[in-house]
This record gives C-alpha cells, sequence and structure tokens, in this order.
C-alpha cells in the first residue's frame, strides 16, 4: 500500500473510487416526509400489510381483511387532505391533532356501515368518495378563493410528481423483478410464487407513496411562484388542443348527420362528448397562467368558444341519455352521465357569464357532486332503484304477474319483450339492490331463496330462481332479434336443431365471413373447378360463381323485414333454421344457404349486411 502514492505520482493516473451513495441524505428525507404525512404514510403500510396478508391466506376465507384494505386506501388519500390543510393553516397542534381525530373516526364508522363482504353497489360508492377526495386533495390548502396562482403552482407540482413517481416505481419494479428472476433461472434459487405480486403491492404501496410525498411542495410558498415549464405549453399547444379540435369536427359532422337524417343519436356518442368536454377542459387548465402573456391572446379566444362549442354538443349529449332513460328507465351509468352533463352545462355557463372565471370552481364542484350523488334519496343509488322497480311494477301489472301488491305465477303466455325486459330488470335489482325494494311482493319464498347459498359469491339470489317464483324462464335479449338501437339489429337460428343434408355433396363454412367490406369474396376448390363466394353489402346478397355460372342469393328481403321490429324494439325469437334457409339452383349445381347468424346496419337510411355467417350446401349436376 505504501508504494500506492508513489506509482501514482510517477503515472499520473487517478485511482478509481466508488461513488458514494447519499444514503444518509436519503434517511433524512424519508424522516422528514415521514413527520408531514405520518398518518398518510401510516395508511400506506397498513394496507400493504393487508394485502400482503390476502395474498397469503386462503382466498376462500372469510375475514376482515377486504374490508381493512379498503378502509387503508381510504384513509391513505382523506389523512392527505387533511395534513395539507392542516399545513397550510399552520400545523397548530389542536387544530392538527383535531383533524386527524376526526379522520380516525370517519374511517371507523365507515368500517362500522360497511359489509362484510362488500357488493358491487358498495365498491361503486367507495368510487365517488375516492374521486370526491382525490378532488379535495387539489385544492384542500386553497379554500381561500382569491389564492389562484398557489393552487395552479401546488397542482402542477404534483401532477409532475405524480408521473415522476410512477416511473421511477416502475423502472425499479421491473429491475427488482428481473433479479429475482435472474436468482431463480441461473442459480435455481427457488423463489415463492407470491413474492412477485407481493413486491408489486410494497412498491406501489409504499415505495410509490413514499417518493410521491417527498416531492409534494409546501403550500404557504408558491403564491409568488411563477414558474412554467415550456414543454407543458408546447404539449397542450401542439397535441392535446389540435385533439380537442379534432373530437369537436367529429361531433360536429355527426350532429350534422343527425339533422339531415333526422335520426336519434346513438347512446355512444354520449361518451365522446364527455371525452371531448375533458381534454378541453383539461388543455386549458394547464396552460391557464400564460392565457395573460404577450403572444397567447389566442388561449382566451379558445377558451371563450370551446364553452360556446360545448352548448350544442351538451344538447346532443342530454338527447342521447333521455332516450336511453325513455326506453330503459334510470341506472347508475345513465345518472352519472346525466349528472356529468349538467355539471359540464354549469361550468360552461360559469366560465362563459362569469367575471372571477376562477379554475378552482371546476374541482371544487365536481367534488361536491361525486359527494352528493353519492348518498341520500337524490342519490345515484336511491333513483336508480326507484326507476328500475318502477318499471318492473309497471310491466308486471300489465301482464298480471302483481296484483295487490303480491307476485303471481304467469297464468297465459306473455311476450318475449316484455320476458326479457323483466329478466335485465330482476337481474340488475340482485346484482345491485339485493332486491332491497321488492322483497315484500314476494314474502317468504324470497327468504328461502336467500337462506339458500348463491353461486359466484353473490349476496342476492340467482336470477333464475327468483323469475321461478313467477313461473317465468331467464330470457336474454341475446337469445333474440337485438336491437341495440334502431340502427343495428342481429337475428340468429335456433341453435341445437337438426339440417338435412341428404342429396347434396359438399358443406362450405361462411364462418370466417365477418364485418364486410363493400364485398367479401373467397375461393374454395369442388374437385377440380373454382367455385367463388361473394358477399356484397350494398346489395345485401351471396353470389356463387362456379364456371361459367352465376347463381344469386337475396338476404335483402329478410333484412328490410326484420328493420321493423328494431324500430320498435321487438325482440322476436331466435328463428327457426328453416326460416334462414334459402335455396338456389342452376343448370350446374344445387346451392342451400343455412345462416347462423346475420348482423345488419343501419347506413343512409337503410339497412346493410355487417356480418354474416352460416354454411353453403352443394350439389354438383351430373
Amino acid at each position: 500500500m505504501a508504494y500506492f502514492p508513489e506509482i501514482r505520482a510517477k503515472t499520473d493516473i487517478p485511482l478509481m473510487a466508488l461513488p458514494r451513495l447519499p444514503l444518509k441524505e436519503i434517511g433524512v428525507a424519508a424522516y422528514q416526509t415521514f413527520l408531514r404525512f405520518p398518518f398518510t404514510l401510516l395508511s400506506a403500510m397498513m394496507g400493504t400489510t393487508v394485502v400482503w396478508l390476502m395474498i397469503d391466506r386462503d382466498s376462500r376465507e372469510e375475514s376482515i381483511l377486504p374490508k381493512l384494505a379498503i378502509i387503508s386506501a381510504l384513509g391513505l388519500i382523506l389523512f392527505f387532505v387533511l395534513e395539507l390543510y392542516s399545513e397550510r393553516k399552520g400545523n397548530k397542534p389542536a387544530l392538527r391533532w383535531g383533524l386527524m381525530a376526526l379522520g380516525v373516526l370517519l374511517l371507523a364508522t365507515y368500517y362500522f356501515f360497511l359489509p362484510q363482504e362488500p357488493a358491487f353497489k358498495e365498491m361503486m360508492r367507495y368510487l365517488l368518495w375516492m374521486i370526491a377526495l382525490h378532488l379535495a386533495a387539489s385544492f384542500a390548502a386553497y379554500l381561500n378563493w382569491k389564492v389562484e396562482n398557489g393552487f395552479w403552482q401546488f397542482n402542477k407540482s404534483l401532477f409532475l410528481r405524480l408521473l415522476t413517481a410512477a416511473l421511477y416505481t416502475a423502472v425499479l419494479f421491473l429491475g427488482l423483478l428481473l433479479a429475482l428472476m435472474a436468482f431463480d433461472q441461473l442459480f435455481d434459487v427457488k423463489i415463492d410464487q407470491k413474492i412477485y405480486p407481493k413486491l408489486w403491492i410494497f412498491m406501489v404501496g409504499i415505495f410509490n407513496t413514499w417518493f410521491f410525498l417527498a416531492g409534494v411542495p409546501n403550500p404557504n410558498t408558491l403564491e409568488q411562484v411563477t414558474d412554467y415549464p415550456k414543454g407543458l405549453k408546447l404539449f397542450t399547444q401542439f397535441v392535446l388542443l389540435p385533439l380537442v379540435t379534432l373530437y369537436l369536427v367529429i361531433l360536429y359532422a355527426y350532429m350534422g348527420k343527425i339533422l339531415v337524417q333526422w335520426e336519434w343519436p346513438r347512446g355512444w356518442v354520449s361518451y365522446l362528448v364527455l371525452g371531448f368536454s375533458t381534454a378541453g377542459i383539461f388543455s386549458l387548465l394547464l396552460i391557464h397562467p400564460v392565457r395573460e402573456n404577450e403572444g397567447n391572446r389566442w388561449i382566451r379566444t379558445f377558451a371563450k368558444w370551446f364553452y360556446r362549442a360545448l352548448f350544442p354538443l351538451l344538447i346532443l349529449l342530454l338527447l342521447a341519455i333521455w332516450r336511453r332513460v325513455r326506453d330503459y328507465g334510470i341506472t347508475e351509468n345513465r345518472y352519472i352521465v346525466l349528472a356529468l352533463a349538467l355539471w359540464l352545462l354549469a361550468v360552461a355557463l360559469y366560465f362563459l357569464f362569469s367575471r372571477q372565471k376562477n379554475i378552482k370552481f371546476i374541482p371544487m364542484t365536481l367534488g361536491a357532486l361525486a359527494l352528493l350523488v353519492a348518498v341520500g334519496p337524490w342519490g345515484v343509488f336511491s333513483v336508480s332503484q326507484r326507476s328500475q322497480t318502477g318499471r318492473l311494477q309497471e310491466i308486471l301489472m300489465q301482464h298480471q304477474l302483481l296484483v295487490n301488491g303480491k307476485v303471481q305465477k304467469v297464468k297465459k303466455e306473455i311476450p318475449d319483450t316484455a320476458a326479457a325486459e323483466i329478466t335485465s330488470i330482476v337481474e340488475y335489482l340482485g346484482e345491485m339492490h339485493q332486491y332491497e325494494s321488492v322483497r315484500g311482493w314476494f314474502g317468504m319464498p324470497m327468504d328461502s331463496l336467500f337462506a339458500k347459498k348463491p353461486r359466484y359469491g353473490s349476496k342476492a339470489p340467482i336470477t333464475d330462481d327468483v323469475l321461478a317464483l313467477m313461473g317465468l324462464q331467464y330470457t336474454r335479449m341475446s337469445q333474440t332479434v337485438e336491437t341495440i338501437d334502431a340502427n343495428y339489429f342481429s337475428m340468429h337460428a335456433r341453435d341445437a336443431e337438426v339440417v338435412a343434408i341428404q342429396g347434396y355433396d359438399y358443406l362450405v363454412s361462411f364462418n370466417d365471413f365477418r364485418y364486410l367490406e363493400e364485398k367479401s369474396e373467397e375461393e374454395f376448390m369442388l374437385g377440380p373447378d373454382k367455385l367463388k363466394v361473394i358477399l356484397s353489402e350494398p346489395e345485401n346478397a351471396v353470389q356463387i360463381n362456379f364456371k361459367q355460372e352465376t347463381l344469386r342469393i337475396s338476404l335483402d328481403s329478410i333484412i328490410q323485414v326484420h328493420k321493423r321490429q328494431a324500430k320498435t324494439h321487438g325482440t322476436p325469437k331466435q328463428l327457426p333454421a328453416k326460416e334462414l334457409l334459402f335455396r338456389v339452383e342452376g343448370n350446374a349445381l344445387v346451392v342451400a344457404l343455412q345462416i347462423t347468424n346475420l348482423q345488419a346496419e343501419k347506413e343512409k337510411g337503410k339497412f346493410h349486411m355487417s356480418n354474416l355467417q352460416g354454411k353453403l350446401l352443394i350439389k354438383l349436376k351430373k
């Protein structure tokens, strides 16, 4: 060792030094983060531990662990909101500990009322509360209406920190995962397979949370900050806003099509309008601080016309929702879409006519909306239950299945339309509300069904058993001519029917002819000769070319007959196979087409094939 300095002096080659890991700095930062957000991190640790125990235990065991996992996730965001508010108020001990005690009390109360095995309804309500709390985190430290720049800077930091934490978590998890797999494959070290999900839960639950919290800025220091990432403006200006404009063009073009053809808007347009509105509002929020800067006057112009352009689209959205509600009543999905449509209308009116145009209006009102719809007689679950119960009561009374408030077994055959609708509502009331509103109609028979152990872990009786109390069988829309709206339907041949094939030489399957373009064709070899089958979507026809002969089977008549049933939302039963059997004879061959499935969509006022499946039976003439 004594020679190393001399060698270094003579050769002038520096010795390589190992990089120093800042372990002390990392430890100090982690400790300070824990002191700043202790209850948030304790919730994350508790949730991670609970999920680890759930991974280890037998999934069939009844346990309080699922409830604890739900409470931990809710507590994480709840305590984050309370700790942010406390910090904004100076972290006075009385206020801080009072808020933490309030948080513990709220979680304990929720735990007490939460079922042992939460059903879909409870999980949906839980999701609404989580959305409300996440929105509250954006403004909890900025309840003062006049403080707007600090609010934007704080949420910008949260957004960027969230992306950074996700990147670090994903890269570190993949690195550790590959390291474990390397030990397993290269050194034959047997690794328990449960290690992998546990590692992921740890990275997401503890590492990601701790890393994110370490970068949360102090809300008391941001009001005078004017930093604005240039890349954020470029991303918004050249990526988000062009996409918003594209959505706008598509939606207005579709609205023009509706006016020209004078038809109802499709239900799917609701999600497109909501997506367009969300993207537009998010874009305007991202560039809000630079709207007054020189050269950025276009931002104010764009914002003004964006909110004006929303009004016709919101009318389109409300019409689409109203049509679905008129035909099928209110469900949770339709209620939420309607609530969001009304909220968007309020946002557009506020930013067009208010002088302040404070961006805090968006998260505050949306968070309040999420809380309001989650509970109460005006809430999403109560309104939906009343609507569907009313529909069921009306249908049952119409067909003498509900007399003096008691369910009666069916005495005469009822239309398949009514049977399918009854099935749909009964299934909904069971899955979402455990038949709370209709148990009195059945009396003791319903109680006996609840005493039975349902399949698939459901808390409600099986739909088939409830329908049996009415003398009905389970009837699906998909077992009949399906009507999604007046622009689409499909028909099916009954399954398990015998089709005579004697007298034919060949069988050609049509199962691959799906989602037709204007023409779709396929070639087959019948001995030395070629058979070409052409499916023509504009003409609704099947054409068979063999040698010098052309045979044609037109399906236009059956399609146009069933379009009337589509318009009136009729649902006749699956058609007998013989009604979907078409035969044509030529000089060289006889062809029988047996359709098993046919779907049609409306285009330019006429229904056209969009999907055809079936079989060709071919007999060669001698």
